[in-house]
């Protein structure tokens, strides 16, 4: 299967050069010159690799890399910087924001192909792991179960969804949209409404956070969302 990569930049020859050399390795180059083209093309298409300038125009490559497109996706991203961003600290800045690599304009076509290959290589060795394991709550995907301390709890498959979301980036915070749009990803219900997911997010603590337990698992992020992040709580006294 032919890689899909997002293109995102706004100088022609620059787009020109990155998208010859990605059709001649057999990739499929998909092409935006500024920030709002670039995230409404990510949201419609499946795209294996995002390469993005900094300076786009409408949303600048920052802002679209860390705070929209790593909050819907940990696909492997390359900014594209210029000396003097590079001099300031702009690609060091954007690795540790989640991108996952940076290139130094003018691009050189070598150099290109290489980190494109390094990062799509390092992607397809991160294997999901099959359970994950927060204290006494356990969730396994391949038998679809969660225990709580070696109890098998049982959830609605739109529950399962949510917490497994959740527990994959723990201390992440999701909004309502974001949780939503989980549940209309994997097809379990169209007709969701935002509100709606409070509903599930309540009905998940009474199963996994038990009365006498000590221990919360799913957070309230007061006028953002929710996150998952296991925390102990003092014991009550008697």
């Amino acid at each position: 299967m032919k890689t899909r990569v997002l293109v995102a930049e706004r100088d022609d020859k620059t787009v020109e050069i990155i998208s010859s050399h990605l059709k001649k390795h057999g990739n499929i180059p998909v092409v935006a010159h500024d920030g709002e083209e670039a995230f409404r093309l990510f949201r419609s298409r499946a795209i294996d690799l995002i390469i993005l300038s900094l300076n786009l125009p409408k949303i600048d490559g920052m802002t679209l890399s860390t705070r929209k497109i790593r909050w819907e996706s940990n696909g492997p991203i390359i900014i594209l910087i210029t000396k003097e961003e590079k001099e300031k600290g702009q690609g060091i800045k954007g690795l540790k924001l989640g991108a996952d690599d940076y290139i130094t304009k003018p691009v050189k076509p070598k150099e290109l192909m290489a980190r494109v290959d390094a990062v799509l290589r390092r992607g397809k060795k991160v294997i999901d792991p099959q359970e994950i394991v927060y204290g006494h709550l356990v969730m396994n995907f391949e038998r679809h179960e969660v225990l709580l301390n070696g109890k098998l709890i049982y959830l609605t498959p739109m529950e399962f969804e949510i917490l497994k979301t959740m527990m994959q980036q723990p201390g992440r915070v999701f909004s309502r949209d974001q949780l939503l749009r989980v549940v209309r990803k994997n097809r379990l219900e169209y007709s969701e409404s935002k509100r709606t997911i409070d509903v599930h997010i309540n009905s998940l603590r009474n199963k996994i956070e038990q009365d006498g337990s000590k221990t919360r698992f799913v957070h309230t992020v007061y006028g953002s969302g929710y996150k998952f992040e296991m925390e102990e709580s003092e014991a009550a006294e008697p």
